[in-house]
C-alpha cells in the first residue's frame, strides 16, 4: 500500500499521467479532490525546483576552491600549472 501511495505522489509531481489520478481520486471522494491536486502539484515542484536550484549552486560553489587546490598542487610537484577561468 505504501508503494503505491509513493508511486502516486511521484506521478503527480513528475506530471506524467496525473490527471488520471486526480480523476480518480475525484471519482472515489469528491470533486475537492481537484484541489488538492493543483496544491499538490503547486508546492510540490516548487520544492523540487529549489532543491534542484541549491544542489545546483552547492556545485557551482565549491568548484573554485577544487581548481585552486589542484592549481597550487600542480605548482608545487612542479608540473605545468592550468587556470581555469
Amino acid at each position: 500500500m505504501v508503494f503505491l501511495v509513493v508511486f502516486f505522489l511521484l506521478q503527480v509531481l513528475t506530471q506524467e499521467d496525473w490527471n488520471t489520478v486526480m480523476y480518480d481520486g475525484m471519482r472515489a471522494t469528491s470533486k475537492w479532490a481537484a484541489l488538492y491536486f493543483i496544491l499538490l502539484m503547486t508546492i510540490g515542484n516548487y520544492i523540487l525546483f529549489n532543491l534542484l536550484v541549491a544542489i545546483l549552486v552547492e556545485g557551482f560553489a565549491n568548484q573554485p576552491v577544487r581548481l585552486l587546490l589542484e592549481s597550487f598542487a600542480s605548482y608545487l610537484s612542479g608540473s605545468t600549472v592550468y587556470l581555469y577561468f
